[in-house]
């Protein structure tokens, strides 16, 4: 049981090692603008390897329910692998296998419960995460532990690279953790709810970047939503999705500061770079911020937003490059830093 691209990889190892004799993951859902109703990424990988495939509304009331449980119930299977499914499973089903069903969650239980562990702990700048394989019990992600293995994360990994390698790491551990199951050597360990986290979904609302906040908080908050949810700005009425970040350090008057580069689209896809405050638009056939913006609200809005005082070089009308610079903790209006501009 599982949805997204996540789930994938611990498909294509258990359809390797073991027999798959079905797939249940969600409903299609209509993307994008165009609405164009899509397959979840499981049910795309199912039907390539011709494994049946499911897609029950609810797993927990209604006729699909019924439907479902007496399904699972002809099909008998020895063990239930669920990963970012996206539904609690009712108990009727926990304790229908014979192993029981075992979630793949993408932390180090009991560290980051919840459907969004991955962008959770880059933005909270942990350097370690890693995948664990666990009992399910009728609370989110509160079963016993079977097995973990850890994922380092670099300071500048993003929560797609996150994901991409826990989703790996994923699929190998319940190989590993269904071969300890069969063998009898699996012994569950009890979660310690006192070390425990949430990591609640993520909406829209909160993927806006928050810049009075210092330096490396905004840093970790860019990367840990790249590239998905995205997080993003507005310059005026124009929302900004920023996909990534970059931060050094540099001298200014004796004094170290931050410089965060940061690279944008706007919603005509239309790149520019978003430097801590730099902004750098070069090179596009036409300004991805209107010409009355450049002229003021940029400067405004960031310079309202940060608390700095901002330089704006205007190379050609179209070009502009906006320069501040954050600190940590963040320079207030009484204490600022002058900026250079080169060239």
């Amino acid at each position: 049981m599982g949805t997204p691209d996540f789930a994938v990889s611990a498909l294509e190892e258990l359809h390797k090692h073991h027999n798959v004799m079905a797939v249940f993951t969600q409903p299609d859902k209509p993307k994008n603008r165009g609405k164009k109703m899509q397959a979840p990424p499981v049910k795309e990988c199912a039907e390539k390897y011709g494994i049946p495939v499911y897609q029950p509304l609810s797993l927990r009331k209604g006729e699909d329910a019924e439907k479902s449980l007496e399904l699972l119930k002809q099909l008998a299977p020895d063990c239930i692998v669920v990963a970012a499914y996206g539904q609690l499973l009712p108990e009727s089903i926990l304790e229908l296998p014979k192993y029981k069903c075992i979630n793949i969650h993408a932390s180090l239980l009991p560290k980051y419960r919840g459907a969004a562990p991955i962008q959770k702990c880059i933005i909270d700048g942990e350097t370690e995460s890693g995948v664990t394989t666990m009992l399910m019990a009728k609370g989110l992600d509160t079963g016993d532990m079977l097995m973990s293995r850890s994922v380092k994360i670099t300071h500048d990994m993003t929560g797609g690279e996150l994901h991409d390698s826990l989703a790996a790491t994923g699929g190998e551990l319940i190989i590993e953790t269904l071969k300890a199951c069969e063998e009898g050597t699996i012994k569950p360990v009890p979660q310690d709810d006192s070390l425990s986290c949430y990591a609640g979904m993520i909406s829209k609302e909160m993927c806006r970047i928050d810049f009075s906040k210092n330096a490396i908080d905004v840093y970790n908050f860019i990367r840990g939503m790249s590239p998905s949810p995205c997080a993003y700005t507005f310059i005026g009425d124009k929302r900004l999705k920023v996909y990534f970040a970059v931060m050094t350090v540099i001298n200014c008057r004796n004094r170290c500061v931050w410089l965060l580069e940061l690279c944008i689209l706007n919603q005509s896809f239309q790149t520019a770079v978003f430097t801590g405050c730099i902004f750098d638009i070069n090179d596009h056939p036409k300004p991805i911020i209107e010409r009355d913006l450049l002229h003021g609200d940029i400067l405004h809005l960031v310079t309202e937003c940060i608390g700095h005082r901002c330089h704006v070089h205007f190379n050609k009308l179209v070009n502009c490059t906006l320069i501040c610079h954050m600190c940590l903790p963040p320079i207030r209006s009484k204490d600022v830093l002058d900026t250079f501009i080169a060239g």
